[in-house]
């Protein structure tokens, strides 16, 4: 069996490199290669137009219209995006077809509810939400922040491959995938890294990066209406737009509301 690290950073190097928190500690570069995204009922397939009229048709017509699903999915066939859902991304690795429920009962040893279990997470394990009879999501301990394990997930229709606090999402189990993997505690942890921004903020964002600016904001003293602790955290909405809008006023700068690389870098930002 090979190190679960080899999946680890084939996890990192496919999420949306926007989503690594600041300050995260994660032991593979992250979005080296195309994101993927979420498509139900996939395991890393390239994405084409056939594929995509059959999922809306078979599974997404119940629950969105067409229109809403076609700009969600725009340019994933044209760029050929790797599509798959929670489990279908380990699957893709390992050339398999499971659910996050046979993962859980077949694969995974040291098992049960996280809150009954207290030993330290490690790198590569998994976790999963659901209930006691079946598991129905799971994601990946790919790091450690600040008091918080950052876990990679195709987290659903919507995000794609993401890297997430631990903290912030409804986990209810783990367990450690060793009926396929090894595992080793001998794994390489650089020093935290500096958030970075790779796409200009304007109203409508949403994201970890609209947090960041906002603390960036705060942090010059500019927080007036803005929060980071609340369900609209990482949302760019008016008062953000406001608050950038009077900075760059204040700086010299265009003011034009949009956080691109000439505002985010005086804030004191790194954007690449």
């Amino acid at each position: 069996m090979e190190n679960v690290l080899n999946f680890i950073k084939f996890a990192l190097a496919h999420a949306h490199k926007e989503t690594l928190p600041k300050g995260a500690n994660v032991p593979f570069a992250v979005g080296e290669e195309d994101a993927w995204e979420y498509l139900w009922g996939t395991t890393g397939n390239v994405c084409t137009q056939s594929l995509l009229d059959r999922k809306y048709r078979n599974t997404y017509s119940k629950e969105m219209s067409r229109a809403e699903f076609d700009k969600v999915t725009k340019g994933w066939v044209e760029n050929k995006v790797h599509v798959s859902d929670c489990e279908g991304y380990l699957d893709a690795y390992l050339h398999i077809d499971k659910s996050a429920n046979q993962n859980y009962n077949e694969f995974c040893t040291e098992k049960g509810l996280i809150a009954a279990i207290s030993r330290p997470f490690v790198i590569g394990e998994a976790v999963f939400n659901g209930s006691g009879i079946k598991k129905t999501h799971v994601g990946w301990v790919c790091g450690f922040l600040k008091n918080d394990v950052l876990v990679v997930e195709n987290r659903g229709f919507k995000f794609g491959v993401v890297i997430t606090r631990m903290s912030e999402r409804p986990w209810k189990y783990r367990g450690l995938m060793t009926k396929k993997f090894t595992y080793t505690d001998d794994y390489p942890l650089p020093d935290p890294v500096e958030f970075v921004f790779y796409r200009d903020l304007k109203k409508g964002c949403d994201g970890d990066d609209v947090i960041e600016l906002k603390k960036l904001l705060i942090e010059h003293g500019y927080s007036n209406g803005i929060t980071i602790d609340t369900k609209n955290s990482k949302h760019f909405g008016s008062s953000t737009k406001k608050l950038v809008k009077q900075f760059q006023k204040d700086y010299g700068l265009t003011i034009d509301g949009i956080a691109g690389k000439k505002t985010i870098t005086a804030l004191g930002g790194v954007y690449k």
